[in-house]
């Protein structure tokens, strides 16, 4: 009878605190107890003095005692909680109610250390506010801030804030990107076209090609490309790849683009053909 009730005590502990969010301080103390009891009771005969069955009766006193402060505390602490908290904050953002979002944001955070996430759904409500400052002070707080969602996060702020600074700060932010990501095609395509428009077109084209090379059917690249080679004065390379981009699909707006440098191909002297 009493290894039954050690064992239950063990799946009420995990039922309580997993399933019920219970406090993770007095849910693992009640896991310990009853875990002690179970070995104390089935290695009993092995203890001298007979000392097994009491002091496995008194870890199921103990494990009850703390499995029931693990119920009846509330689930601030429990694992689950921490999820469903951050659900919460979401949905009260999406609702446009910032004071419930951040009660609950800074209710995480006294019960957690601050993660990436909560840095997050609080500068997407700074974004929400135009506050960008204050949004910009949330992204550096992230711990890994070479995460996609960091990269994410921020090039959201350089985009939408007005300040000049911030089209240096998203440039900067491609390039690095683009480095610690060989594999995103997005960032790679980006960090082309920002060194595209910043003149720096040699090293844009390293981006450019990487780009084309991990997405064979994108026009955009391809018409970046043959912008890069027009503006080095090789208009071989540049011919092949404007008509890589038209091959590829591109729209209305790059192949007028292509025809304006056709036009100044033809007039500096170079064959549009």
């Amino acid at each position: 009878m009493l290894l039954v009730l050690l064992i239950l005590g063990l799946l009420f502990a995990l039922l309580v605190l997993f399933l019920f969010h219970g406090s993770v301080l007095f849910g693992i103390l009640a896991l310990v107890c009853f875990g002690a009891g179970t070995g104390l009771y089935c290695f009993r005969k092995k203890l001298p003095g007979k000392l097994g069955t009491p002091l496995a009766l008194l870890c199921l006193l103990l494990g009850a005692a703390a499995l029931f402060f693990c119920g009846t505390t509330k689930a601030a602490k429990g694992f689950g909680a921490y999820d469903e908290l951050l659900a919460d904050a979401r949905a009260a953002l999406e609702k446009e109610d910032y004071d419930k979002a951040v009660e609950l944001l800074e209710e995480v955070g006294g019960s957690y250390e601050p993660d990436d996430n909560v840095h997050l759904l609080l500068a997407l409500k700074d974004l929400k506010q135009e506050d960008y400052a204050a949004a910009y002070e949330e992204a550096e707080q992230f711990k890994d801030r070479h995460s996609v969602a960091y990269y994410v996060l921020v090039e959201w702020i350089c985009i939408l804030d007005p300040a000049p600074e911030s089209v240096e700060r998203v440039y900067a932010l491609y390039e690095e990107a683009a480095a610690q990501w060989p594999d995103w095609t997005y960032m790679q395509l980006y960090a082309g076209i920002s060194l595209f428009e910043q003149g720096k077109y040699k090293k844009a084209q390293y981006y450019l090609l990487r780009a084309s090379g991990l997405d064979p059917e994108d026009a955009v690249g391809s018409y970046y490309l043959g912008a890069c080679f027009f503006h080095q004065s090789d208009y071989e390379k540049c011919r092949y790849y404007f008509n890589e981009a038209i091959e590829r699909g591109a729209d209305d707006t790059i192949k007028g683009n292509i025809m304006w440098y056709m036009d100044k191909m033809q007039q500096a002297g170079g064959d549009s053909e």
